[in-house]
């Protein structure tokens, strides 16, 4: 699957910041839903975006901004196929998880999944575009609803019965381990025999009882047939949610809509879905959960990082710092003391010209200063290759002709002195999709200044304090060289210079709070 080099840089979408690793993942999820769907089709399998991917795909023509993972369902004769066809119609290297495969998963669910543990082979890394984490989608089952009232409210009850031994099984885990706790384990028996009783089956006591329950539950959801039924429903969901349901013709022939640089199939009336599914799903609603799962691949970072692997994570040794900063300050104090005019030179590195508008209220206010030599220099960007190697990104739109453009080959940072450098790319090369030139880094550009201004390339929505997925993008453009090497940080509100601080003072620790509060300032 192709992509164009954008793709995988980082982006507001509706306000929320997609940081190049998101899109990385999401290439990879792409490239597994290429597999299936080539798969499902080879196979007469059908099956319909659903949850999020079918919003994404209708609302922002490809995924939410702020999710991370693809979404589809079948009818539950196709899933059933699915299920007993994947291993032999998907390609080398992917691997079924539910609750037949893994005795330890509980959700009443397919996923699809390109492995089962982070490769770095470059086999791997070139087909799902540098990201070494499993990446995979769900598959929800859709069930019939019985016709008659009284099958569907039986139906109902039995799973409501089997689900609450479920329940049980995991409220008491340890104590069910326990040898010693007889009382438990009397109480479960009673209820497995109530269940085989009511059911009309036999489990088998070698094996894992509670995966065998969860076994019975997904049968007991496929207890109609097609034929049996006008409606169609993700059954454990429809039980709490009774709206949750839907004529079953409209998952017969798919209709296809545009999401990312695929499309995909969606059910003929995606609208009727959808507002049962969201409500009105046209108003964009940023979810302020606790985020404790996303995005999904901060665990296997963190597995990394906990065997000594870093991937493009920032993080200094402030002890470092503050003997870096220092030394700054005194070699500051030398060069104002050999400066022989009053006339300040400030620098602007702009690294796209579509980016400017943000740096260009600072540029104005500077110029209108006659003591001020302002100077503008775009900086070669480039786009980072999977071997390590790096592309330059070729700018194509201009910068307005009202200001003077120098080029990097005509002036030399080192041997010219700047009063300010003002940047715009933050990243230095903790980005997994772009680079600047490290002669552009933030500390090495600190040490050939009076003073380091970084000013962000971008505007978000204003964040609320207990968004946290936007909390989770945060880590990737304010604990960056840019931001903690620079002596002042300008961002577009008091809110968001609270945030900054409150993020940065969380991975340094509250006792460097004041020095963010000093160098990070809301909008001049």
């Amino acid at each position: 699957m192709q992509f164009d080099r954008s793709f995988f840089e980082d982006e507001i979408r509706s306000g929320f910041y997609v940081t190049a690793e998101m899109k990385q993942a999401w290439a990879s999820q792409l490239e597994v839903w290429e597999d299936f769907d080539r798969a499902c089709r080879k196979n007469g399998i059908k099956y319909f975006a659903d949850w999020g991917t079918l919003l994404g795909a209708v609302r922002h023509g490809g995924f939410i901004p702020w999710d991370d993972d693809m979404d589809v369902c079948m009818k539950r004769e196709d899933y059933n196929r699915f299920n007993r066809m994947a291993k032999d119609i998907m390609p080398c290297g992917y691997d079924i998880y539910n609750i037949y495969s893994d005795e330890n998963n509980d959700n009443m669910l397919t996923r699809i999944i390109n492995g089962r543990n982070i490769s770095f082979s470059k086999e791997h890394l070139e087909k799902y575009h540098g990201c070494p984490y499993i990446a995979g989608l769900d598959i929800f089952p859709l069930d019939y609803i019985a016709m008659k009232q009284e099958d569907a409210d039986f139906q109902e009850e039995v799973i409501s019965i089997v689900i609450r031994v479920s329940i049980f099984i995991k409220k008491h885990k340890d104590k069910l381990k326990d040898e010693g706790n007889l009382a438990i384990k009397k109480e479960l028996e009673s209820y497995v025999k109530q269940i085989e009783q009511l059911c009309a089956v036999t489990f088998d006591k070698n094996k894992d009882i509670q995966q065998q329950i969860r076994m019975l539950i997904d049968r007991l959801c496929s207890l109609y047939k097609e034929r049996e039924s006008k409606e169609i429903a993700p059954l454990l969901l429809w039980m709490d949610n009774k709206e949750l349901k839907f004529p079953k013709e409209m998952y017969t022939e798919p209709v296809m809509l545009k999401f990312e640089n695929i499309y995909v199939p969606a059910p003929c009336e995606y609208d009727y879905v959808l507002k049962k599914e969201y409500g009105d799903y046209h108003k964009v609603v940023l979810e302020s959960d606790d985020a404790h799962e996303y995005p999904y691949y901060y665990k296997y970072k963190k597995f990394l990082a906990d065997n000594g692997i870093q991937m493009c994570t920032f993080k200094i040794n402030m002890t470092e710092y503050d003997k870096f900063m220092n030394n700054i300050h005194e070699e500051r104090k030398k060069r104002r003391l050999t400066k022989k005019d009053n006339k300040k030179k400030i620098l602007f590195m702009p690294f796209k010209a579509q980016n400017w508008k943000n740096m260009e209220p600072l540029w104005r206010k500077y110029i209108e200063d006659a003591n001020n030599d302002v100077i503008v220099m775009p900086i070669s960007y480039y786009y980072k290759n999977i071997d390590g190697t790096v592309e330059q990104y070729i700018e194509n739109e201009k910068y307005p002709e009202y200001i003077h453009v120098i080029s990097e080959d005509d002036y030399d940072i080192t041997t010219c002195y700047q009063d300010e450098i003002v940047i715009q790319n933050p990243y230095d090369e903790y980005n997994v999709a772009t680079t600047v030139h490290p002669k552009y880094y933030a500390k090495t550009l600190i040490q050939n200044t009076d003073k380091l201004t970084y000013v962000p390339w971008f505007v978000t929505d204003e964040i609320q304090q207990d968004d946290m997925r936007s909390d989770k993008s945060m880590d990737a453009y304010v604990n960056v060289p840019g931001v903690v090497y620079a002596d002042e940080v300008i961002v577009q509100s008091d809110n968001i210079r609270n945030l900054y601080i409150r993020k940065l003072a969380g991975i340094y620790g509250d006792e460097t709070t004041s020095i963010w509060q000093n160098k990070i300032i809301a909008e001049i």
